[in-house]
């Protein structure tokens, strides 16, 4: 019934031949190892792209300009300028000092000082 051609290719041919005469629990140790070593190769593999991945993002994002919610400009916290930290300690200015605004400040809005209508 054979017809001469071997169905498995020559790396299983050698594969069996080498471990044939081995007992069986050493050919499956050999097999778990040889399933082994390929999975980690596919861990490590997909763990090198992301890492690639990662520096790749990092390169991108330090050549972007600052932009949007990344970049407060002049409404950026001070610093100070011994130690760089935020001035999270700085005295508040004088309430006379300070420009009103928002609800305190209604500019044309405001009603005249002298009249009081309170009556």
């Amino acid at each position: 019934m054979s017809a001469g051609v071997p169905l498995a290719s020559w790396k299983t041919q050698m594969f069996e031949s080498v471990l044939g005469f081995l007992p069986d629990w050493v050919q499956i140790t050999v097999l778990a190892l040889v399933v082994l070593a390929v999975v980690a190769g596919w861990v490590l593999k997909i763990r090198r792209n992301m890492v690639h991945r990662r520096a790749l993002r990092a390169m991108a994002a330090a050549r972007r300009p600052e932009s949007g919610a990344d970049f407060l400009g002049p409404y950026a916290p001070q610093r100070d300028s011994d130690d760089g930290r935020l001035g999270v300690h700085a005295p508040e200015p004088a309430a006379d000092a300070r420009r009103p605004s928002g609800a305190d400040f209604l500019g044309a809005y405001a009603p005249p000082r002298g009249s009081d209508d309170r009556a």
